[in-house]
């Protein structure tokens, strides 16, 4: 047009306002698409297990740190799996501590509003720790009332990439602290373990009183005497009548 190489702005898909993406075609990258899209993966979410992907049952659901469900036998035996073979996952879960147990129903709702959070459209919590653990409340309800109406931790369900990096830079310095401590703690009880043997005074045995000692000596006089009358020596067979009187003190048999 110019003389430039450039391109005659005649055909439809050069001209302005029109489009022939696929965004424009498909609505793909629209706002309303993308919605959906977040509704639609907060269901799938909320029934279906993370791990192996089947449908979760009632009273057998867990929740990870970043808002993601399990069934609780699939993510033990992953655990386990993983303790065994010294494998590492990138997932939050550390142990079985770093789970909470949601308080799951195909009619789940909020327990604050009754509005029903199982078709995904509205974006939740559960409820990590306090009286109402497991139970879910919607994000709706906590900006409108103030976090303090929960009485324990929030855990949001699917959380984004920006939230989840947050928390798990959350989660990595509370377990590194967690370490440290336990390793402090181990090496003041194995100082104080050492200071305290060199401390301990070692057991000097009492002498004996003089009652324990008369005690003694009477009931080793009692047993010889005892044991003269079984004796089988010759010596034995020659005491006399008077001699084995004295030791017997007389008594009859």
């Amino acid at each position: 047009m110019g003389g430039d190489g450039g391109v005659i702005a005649v055909n439809r898909k050069y001209m302005r306002g029109t489009s022939t993406s696929l965004e424009a075609k498909t609505g793909r990258g629209s706002a309303s698409h993308k919605v959906k899209s977040t509704v639609e993966e907060r269901k799938e979410c909320m029934t279906t297990c993370k791990l192996t992907g089947v449908q979760l049952k009632e009273g057998e659901v867990k929740c990870d740190p970043l808002g993601r469900f399990y069934d609780s036998s699939a993510v033990v035996e992953e655990l386990l799996r993983l303790r065994q073979t010294g494998e590492t996952r990138d997932w939050p879960i550390a142990s079985l501590s770093d789970l909470t147990t949601v308080s799951w129903s195909p009619t789940m709702s909020c327990y604050l509003t009754g509005s029903s959070v199982m078709t995904g459209s509205i974006p939740c919590y559960v409820v990590g720790s306090g009286p109402q653990s497991g139970s879910c409340i919607t994000v709706q309800a906590v900006k409108e009332m103030g976090e303090e109406i929960v009485e324990g931790k929030l855990i949001k369900v699917m959380a984004d990439e920006e939230e989840s990096k947050v928390i798990m830079d959350k989660l990595e310095e509370e377990r590194r602290a967690k370490r440290e401590k336990k390793e402090k703690k181990k090496k003041k009880r194995e100082k104080d373990g050492g200071a305290e043997e060199e401390r301990k005074p070692k057991k000097i045995k009492a002498a004996p009183t003089q009652a324990q000692a008369a005690k003694k000596d009477a009931t080793k006089g009692m047993s010889a005497n005892v044991a003269s009358m079984f004796h089988s020596s010759e010596d034995s067979k020659k005491q006399n009548a008077n001699e084995l009187f004295a030791q017997t003190g007389g008594r009859r048999f």
